[in-house]
């Protein structure tokens, strides 16, 4: 059996189908190439990288980390607008922890051992 790629409506249709699942309408590259790989689908030698079709099809966006999303479709619900509608109250965001910067101590602290050395 000779190895061929998915056509790019196949493409689009496997995002679109994996954002629908996703709690955030996004997909990743992995799951997407996992998917085409299950449906039969395979990269023949010499033909273009799944990342490199993928960012060609106007319908889709990639992010540098490997996030395929849908473009110009409207993205599903948020939470937010989904309570406001229900007339319940939004909850409140996280707390955001500080941050150190640096080391406990710093340089300048000497230990106890080596001050009378």
């Amino acid at each position: 059996m000779e190895a061929h790629t998915a056509p790019h409506d196949e493409i689009v249709d496997v995002v679109r189908e994996l954002a629908e699942r996703a709690p955030n309408g996004a997909v990743l590259i992995d799951t997407l190439e996992r998917t085409l790989k299950a449906r039969g689908f395979s990269r023949p030698p010499g033909s273009p990288r799944l990342i490199t079709r993928l960012r060609r099809i106007k319908e889709l966006a990639v992010s540098p980390t490997g996030m395929i999303t849908l473009v110009g479709e409207a993205p599903l619900a948020e939470p937010a607008a989904a309570a406001a509608e229900t007339g319940e109250p939004e909850p409140a965001p996280a707390a955001r922890r500080r941050r150190r910067r640096g080391r406990r101590g710093g340089r300048g602290r000497q230990r106890a051992g080596a001050a009378g050395a």
